[in-house]
């Protein structure tokens, strides 16, 4: 839809996150000074406070696997690898999958090939007991007090939403890939 908007009666752009105001750019160089950034606002009080379960440092949570560059291939294979460790660890999805989601394009070609993959994958390790499937919900805070670690290792990703909810639960965060260049170690 990018291309389709009359740029000229746009008076200003508002992104998300700077990495989504760069996508923005890249795509129109002449939005570049029409283009602000607004952070997503993360409802801190409701986050704070929460008790982590007793046993949520085995715990490693991502939220929202669809469309395929979130990447939970690399999540699974971080699982694979902790369980080495430790046979406690467990990873715990939250959202929709292919099999939930509506839009079309998840449900043929590329990404549905990705997807039975990675259930093709989870049987083949035997990690079905290890890795945890659960619904979207309103209320990510309640699922975040059994998660210790949350992952966020996608390719593209718009604000990093995650990140920021579980860091105000006391969750750490592992960040991996995009989210790299808007969370950043200073």
């Amino acid at each position: 839809f990018f291309n389709q908007i009359t740029w000229k009666n746009v008076t200003q752009l508002i992104c998300v996150s700077p990495q989504m105001q760069r996508f923005a750019i890249s795509k129109n160089n002449e939005i570049s000074d029409k283009s602000i950034c607004i952070y997503n606002y993360v409802k801190s009080p409701m986050f704070q406070d929460l008790e982590k379960t007793e046993d949520s440092h085995f715990n490693i949570g991502i939220m929202g696997i669809l469309p395929r560059c979130k990447r939970l291939d690399i999540a699974i294979d971080i699982i694979q690898h902790l369980r080495t460790i430790n046979n406690k660890y467990k990873l715990y999805v939250l959202g929709k999958t292919y099999k939930d989601d509506v839009i079309a394009r998840w449900k043929t070609g590329t990404e549905l090939a990705f997807h039975i993959n990675i259930n093709t994958k989870i049987k083949e390790l035997q990690l079905e007991n290890h890795i945890i499937f659960e619904p979207y919900t309103e209320h990510p805070e309640t699922w975040l007090q059994k998660i210790g670690f949350i992952l966020s290792v996608s390719d593209i990703e718009g604000s990093h939403q995650a990140v920021a909810e579980s860091m105000a639960t006391g969750t750490i965060p592992c960040i991996y890939g995009g989210a790299l260049r808007d969370y950043k170690l200073d």
